[in-house]
């Protein structure tokens, strides 16, 4: 009987170590502002974009402004549609000329914060190509598998979204400054 608060504090010790071992978090960079995630701003998106294209009293020039709010939410939907999502929370962040993802990756019982720089451009028939920059996950490289999926999902979500509605639409530029990113391009005859 002796033992028996040992033993209490022994079991008491075990079940605290399981428990942090289920979740094992290994750090990483972590964004400096919190964006809105919404259903509004996805709604909000899709309805000036097919406002700038179908607008027949616009000019053949189009201009079309996206915030960080749209993107954040447009991504954590198409995430959501995941049955296991890359990134949880993720975040997107229009900065330095590139758009900046944040979120946290996670593989079974581990997570790690992510970090993905991806410069946004056009293509040859004037549609919008993602080329990831620089990814940095946790305190290690993110594998190559791991890069190659994100930057698939990535061109997806850009393709599903954006592609069906700006039919008729050619993209001559992308300009991303803090916190916006602007599209310029003109209707295709």
């Amino acid at each position: 009987m002796k033992n028996y608060p040992a033993n209490i504090f022994t079991a008491c010790l075990v079940i605290a170590l399981a428990s942090l071992a289920c979740q094992i978090s290994v750090g990483g960079p972590t964004s400096s502002r919190t964006v809105p995630v919404s259903t509004l701003a996805v709604s909000e998106l899709q309805n000036n974009l097919e406002h700038s294209l179908n607008d027949p009293n616009s000019a053949s020039q189009i201009t079309l402004t996206i915030t960080e709010s749209q993107l954040t939410s447009l991504l954590s939907q198409q995430l959501s549609k995941q049955p296991e999502p890359l990134l949880l929370n993720p975040q997107v962040l229009l900065q330095n000329n590139q758009v900046e993802i944040y979120g946290v990756a996670h593989k079974g019982s581990i997570q790690a914060n992510a970090r993905l720089a991806i410069q946004v451009s056009t293509d040859q028939n004037g549609g919008l190509t993602a080329m990831l920059t620089s990814f940095d996950l946790g305190p290690v490289p993110a594998p190559q598998s791991l890069v190659e999926s994100i930057s698939a999902t990535i061109n997806s979500a850009l393709n599903e979204q954006l592609d069906p509605m700006t039919a008729g639409f050619r993209i001559d530029s992308v300009a991303i400054s803090e916190g916006l990113m602007t599209l310029t391009g003109r209707r295709q005859q």
